[in-house]
């Protein structure tokens, strides 16, 4: 994955995984250039009753590195590992159970509910 305009810091995520896996973090675009830093992925695939999902927990990895990096390579066995909630510039994973919607996503839904309210207004 290319980046363009870089990033740097660190980079964090979630992944879930029936096999061994890797994210490297290279300096240049497709995967060229200094090698910034790699995250070695073990499986981690368990049980979730009740959740019915096939790839779950999912687990938290992160990594600091120095440098920009413009690219990202995903490694591991294909369809046997997912990840979600990446984060650039930031090596401290997010978890989806505390995340608050940003503003424009809450204007977004009130004026959805505006003119809900105003629909019903004019019909009733």
């Amino acid at each position: 994955m290319n980046v363009a305009a870089g990033f740097d810091t660190g980079f964090s995520f979630n992944y879930v995984g029936n096999f061994n896996g890797s994210v490297d973090f290279f300096h240049g675009p497709n995967g060229t250039g200094a090698l910034l830093a790699r995250v070695a992925l073990t499986p981690n695939l368990g049980n979730c009753p009740g959740y019915g999902a096939g790839f779950c927990p999912f687990a938290a990895a992160d990594v600091n590195f120095a440098g920009t990096a413009r690219s990202v390579a995903f490694g591991g066995v294909a369809n046997q590992i997912a990840f979600d909630d990446i984060t650039f510039g930031s090596a401290t994973p997010s978890d989806p159970r505390n995340q608050v919607p940003e503003p424009g996503s809450l204007a977004l839904a009130a004026l959805g509910l505006l003119g809900l309210a105003t629909l019903k207004r004019r019909r009733g």
